[in-house]
């Protein structure tokens, strides 16, 4: 898969209005150095002409409620992590390509696809942080657009991102009163009792700075889409119900056949909520997350393209040697 992109205009975009500063704390969790960084994701959307500057004016919006994501990450002066409301705001990149959708079949084959061109590089002139959010809309020649996300894992999980996505849409359809307002609610992962203490200058010399990366294993985990109908869903449900007289959804079957099939090395029930982010023009075709590790499994539980209704697990859990039989277990 090839095709050109022209990056014409990039920038920061700040919240639309004057939002709050001062010191915001992260919770013990986000301060992990394992989670300091950036999740991407392309998504594809058939139809929205000029929607780059609907899209950056709604972002402007939604950046005035979710204030923390114009800010950037500092030190506290014990070393800790913490978010500046600086009102700064996020990175925003305007491209086209030189293609339709059609011609590359609705980036459906996610191994093939060219990450660099449909995600945004990182600004030049920034020093010091980088924003939380860097955002690319690139319109394709039939008027569909490809919106490339890199999100800081530190401020926001996946649930976070969709909620601010969310927002987006709802400020671009003209709704003033988004559905879910942010809340701020890091005190409900406490802090260790050595953490609540300041630490004397003495001891705190020797601690690592909050930045240092974990020493991390050499392995390297492969990429694989399997994709799922709903008969076999059906059926895995069905053999845990007449297992256990209980029933689960539909994200718990397949993280459950997903780490099973890997232990073994031959090794949301709906998914609704991630296609309702509507800019005007409809849900995205679908959402392709792209992988962020080599050394930390993951996996994630998408749609395909739309119209079909099957189910994709994109993975990456095993390495190479690993991966035949990995996929053998799932056809079993």
């Amino acid at each position: 898969m090839d095709f050109s992109v022209v990056r014409s205009s990039g920038g920061l975009v700040p919240p639309a209005s004057v939002t709050p500063s001062g010191i915001l704390q992260l919770s013990v969790m986000d301060k992990l150095a394992v989670l300091r960084c950036y999740v991407r994701t392309l998504h594809v959307f058939r139809h929205g002409p000029g929607a780059a500057q609907v899209i950056r004016e709604a972002l402007a919006k939604a950046l005035v409620p979710y204030y923390p994501l114009a800010g950037r990450l500092k030190e506290s002066s014990h070393g800790e992590l913490q978010i500046a409301c600086s009102g700064e705001g996020v990175w925003f990149v305007e491209a086209t390509a030189d293609c339709s959708l059609d011609v590359v079949n609705d980036l459906e084959d996610v191994l093939s696809i060219p990450y660099d061109k449909l995600l945004p590089d990182r600004p030049l002139q920034s020093q010091g942080e980088d924003p939380f959010l860097l955002m690319q809309v690139t319109q394709f020649a039939c008027d569909g657009f490809v919106i490339g996300l890199t999100f800081c894992h530190t401020i926001c999980d996946g649930m976070g991102a969709a909620q601010f996505l969310h927002a987006m849409g709802e400020l671009a359809r003209g709704i003033d009163h988004l559905t879910a307002a942010p809340v701020w609610h890091r005190d409900f992962l406490p802090p260790s009792s050595q953490d609540n203490q300041a630490c004397p200058t003495e001891l705190g010399a020797g601690r690592p700075p909050a930045a240092a990366p974990p020493i991390m294993p050499s392995y390297l985990l492969e990429h694989a889409n399997i994709d799922i109908s709903l008969e076999q869903i059906n059926e895995l449900k069905q053999k845990f119900h007449e297992s256990t007289a209980k029933t689960c959804s539909t994200f718990e079957i397949i993280a459950a056949s997903l780490w099973k099939n890997r232990t073994e090395k031959a090794i949301l029930d709906s998914l609704d909520q991630d296609r309702e982010v509507n800019y005007g023009w409809g849900p995205p075709l679908h959402i392709v997350p792209i992988q962020g590790s080599a050394i930390i499994p993951g996996g994630i539980l998408s749609s395909l393209p739309f119209p079909k209704k099957e189910i994709r697990l994109i993975t990456w859990c095993v390495e190479n040697s690993h991966l035949h039989p990995f996929f053998n277990k799932w056809q079993n």
